[in-house]
């Protein structure tokens, strides 16, 4: 058995920002038709390939293949590509693991439908594959579709399914930590006995991440995860959310909290105005039954987070008012680095609504401008993703 390039193993120790894709594992992150019109098929797994080596060479860190198994959206919604098709995310990494060596490559799998030998097996090959440059993104579920579609007379509470996700990653990593030795790992969710044959994970321990944004969630990424994505309502809420999440982790003994990175749109134009124009274009375009069913699944299966420490809870944010990546190169350089330098911002997730390889790389004097400023360093000198 060939042992894999070993990466470096530190984790942000570089003390710079940490950028990932939110990669397009459906045709539109907007039920738009003018952008279904421009978006390539998202089963063209050589559209994939093309921009992975993109991502890699603009240097972003990471890519975040999310995945889901059922659309909530209207006929004229799934007619224009919003959520159907989708990816499944963990077959759609090995071709992007394969095709690239520094990019972090971040797969959904839901502990809600998934038994932890299975994610821990998934996770392991993955890991082996890519050389250590394999993390999971933790999902518990928020769709009601989707719980009755495996069996379940409705979707499991809230509470339920983080208190079921922690039980999910405390048996996945033991049973990483086994290397193969047995193990007996008695849970409430999970009962598991025995050994697991070879390949183990490269890393350590793979790269955890968290999209929660409820109390619930947020503490379980501060105290599980090494990364907690956030759609913020705006970026005030930045600076009382990290204090909170870094006090979490570190109450949970934690030597190095979670990492926030912050969800938004990029788009970027040379001409002033133009993206967002185009931006706002789009959202203007899109099926609204698609949206309206869409938000409606969000609001009713998620929670939304408050900075105030209080105990009610709100709903999520749409993605239309989370910070927006917007502009010409300079005044996006200048929001990321006027969030860095007042708001503490540790790194982002894009998402490009128009996501073919040429909008990628308007990115990249975005990213020179930063490395100029000493905020970021291209992961293939730094020498490894995370």
């Amino acid at each position: 058995m060939t042992t894999p390039r070993t990466p470096v193993k530190s984790r942000g120790d570089d003390g710079g920002m940490r950028f990932g894709l939110f990669w397009p594992y459906q045709k539109v992150l907007i039920p738009s038709p003018a952008l279904s019109a421009l978006n390539p098929d998202p089963l063209d797994v050589d559209v994939h390939v093309e921009l992975a080596r993109a991502t890699e060479d603009a240097g972003l860190d990471f890519a975040l293949i999310a995945d889901q198994y059922t659309p909530v959206t209207s006929d004229q919604g799934r007619a224009t590509g919003f959520q159907d098709p989708t990816t499944q995310a963990m077959l759609w990494a090995v071709p992007i693991i394969r095709a690239t060596r520094t990019l972090g490559v971040i797969t959904t799998m839901h502990p809600t439908f998934l038994h932890p030998l299975h994610v821990a097996r998934f996770g392991a090959h993955l890991d082996w594959l890519s050389g250590g440059r394999w993390g999971w993104n933790v999902t518990t579920g928020f769709k009601e579709e989707e719980f009755t579609l495996f069996g379940y007379e409705q979707m499991l509470d809230h509470d339920v399914r983080y208190e079921l996700a922690e039980d999910a990653v405390t048996a996945v990593r033991a049973i990483w930590a086994s290397r193969g030795e047995p193990i007996d790992v008695d849970l409430k969710h999970f009962r598991i006995q025995g050994r697991l044959s070879n390949p183990f994970p490269v890393q350590e321990s793979p790269v955890l991440v968290n999209a929660g944004s409820s109390d619930t969630g947020l503490d379980f990424a501060a105290r599980l995860c090494d990364y907690s994505l956030v759609n913020l309502p705006n970026w005030d809420d930045l600076v009382p959310l990290t204090e909170r999440m870094t006090a979490t982790g570190l109450a949970a003994g934690r030597e190095r909290p979670a990492q926030i990175l912050v969800g938004g749109n990029l788009v970027i134009r040379d001409e002033p105005g133009r993206a967002q124009e185009e931006l706002d274009g789009w959202l203007a375009s899109a099926d609204e039954a698609a949206s309206a069913s869409y938000e409606k699944a969000v609001a009713d299966g998620m929670e939304g987070y408050n900075t105030d420490g209080s105990t009610a809870r709100k709903p999520p944010p749409k993605v239309s008012t989370a910070p927006q990546f917007v502009g010409t190169t300079e005044e996006v350089t200048e929001k990321l680095l006027d969030a860095r330098r007042t708001k503490g911002l540790g790194g982002v997730l894009f998402a490009l609504p128009a996501w073919g390889t040429d909008e990628l790389r308007r990115l990249v004097p975005v990213l020179e401008n930063l490395e100029r400023a000493g905020e970021w360093r291209h992961p293939r000198d730094r020498g490894h993703s995370w």
